[in-house]
């Protein structure tokens, strides 16, 4: 799954001397089915696994998560996967609302899948 992993780094290094600076970054993971409430109905023992997505706080509201998410996905199609599951913390209206924008949709209290 390392191919489906992404980083999003700044266009130009804070200052001659460093690096350019990491502004996101997404996680990806194979899980067994089996570990998955609720999960769709798919051949596959294992299914991709959204377990991190960030952006720091300075470059949020931006656009970099959906940049990540849709690498990810593109990445996820090309290695032949037709799901992205996710999990979701419950009182965390944030994160829930990114992931119903985003396309995911709730299957059960703590899983939505895209």
């Amino acid at each position: 799954m390392s191919k489906a992993c992404q980083v999003a780094s700044s266009d130009d290094p804070v200052s001659a001397s460093e690096q350019k600076m990491v502004v996101g970054a997404a996680i990806v993971t194979l899980v067994p089915v089996e570990r998955l409430r609720g999960p769709p109905r798919t051949s596959s023992q294992y299914l991709p696994h959204l377990n991190w997505i960030f952006v720091a706080w300075m470059e949020q509201r931006r656009g970099i998560g959906g940049l990540l998410l849709r690498s990810v996905v593109s990445e996820l199609r090309a290695l032949g996967h037709s799901t992205l599951a996710s999990t979701v913390l419950i009182g965390y209206p944030a994160p829930m609302l990114w992931h119903w924008s985003s396309g995911f949709r709730l299957t059960q209290p703590t899983e939505t899948y895209l």
